[in-house]
């Protein structure tokens, strides 16, 4: 069994990790702020910088987990440091963390695709073409993800289950009364790209909550 941390040490711990974020998020930040500058910002729109925002939060997420579970050891070795006084972590649950690390890596470029693929002027082959591609990136990704809900646990399931119930009932509440305010001309429309957004950040923001009550955020 591991010993605990001192206050000191889970402080440099908080700074190191948060150092790192930082530098990982403000090269990313840099990157596609370059690009949005170089295709004009006023040409996008606040879900779209929205989704790519998002994109880089889960392409960050997933790269953490690919490193931490890329091989036993060095699992072992953040566990402890990140979880004091546990029992040293076995390989069994590593073959699907890294399932659960590549579904996070997928869905980022997924999300970040489309408008950027938008904003590059190609032309309608080089359209149809991309899209293509995504939809096969797609279709793995979402074997990849159920394949990763089927071998969850009864926690991590209800987790799903239950921000997946909140996005539901509490979207299609939203949704009604945007639509309803719409066809009254009282506000403007929506595209489906912004409410895809909604959506995903939505259910994000649900899976963090009730994930963290119920102690899957400890890691």
């Amino acid at each position: 069994m591991t010993e605990p941390l001192s206050r000191e040490k889970r402080w440099t711990r908080h700074l190191i990790e948060a150092t790192i974020g930082a530098v990982f998020g403000a090269a990313m930040g840099f990157g596609g702020a370059y690009f949005v500058m170089e295709t004009g910002v006023e040409r996008w729109t606040v879900a779209e910088f929205a989704s790519l925002a998002i994109a880089l939060m889960l392409l960050v997420l997933g790269g953490f987990m690919a490193f931490m579970t890329g091989n036993i050891d060095r699992y072992r070795k953040i566990v402890a440091y990140r979880q004091p006084g546990t029992e040293p972590a076995d390989a069994e649950s590593l073959p699907w963390l890294r399932r659960q690390a590549y579904v996070l890596m997928l869905a980022g470029p997924l999300l970040a695709a489309p408008p950027v693929v938008v904003h590059l002027g190609l032309t309608d082959s080089a359209r149809m073409l991309a899209a293509v591609v995504i939809l096969l990136v797609l279709a793995f990704q979402t074997w990849l993800n159920w394949r990763v809900f089927r071998e969850s646990d009864e926690m991590v399931r209800q987790v799903s289950m239950i921000a997946g119930a909140w996005c539901f009932f509490g979207l299609q509440l939203a949704l009604f009364v945007w639509a309803v305010l719409a066809k009254l001309v009282l506000v403007a429309d929506i595209d489906s790209w912004t409410m895809v957004t909604v959506l995903m950040g939505t259910y994000l923001v649900a899976s963090a909550v009730i994930g963290t009550r119920r102690g899957l955020g400890e890691l």
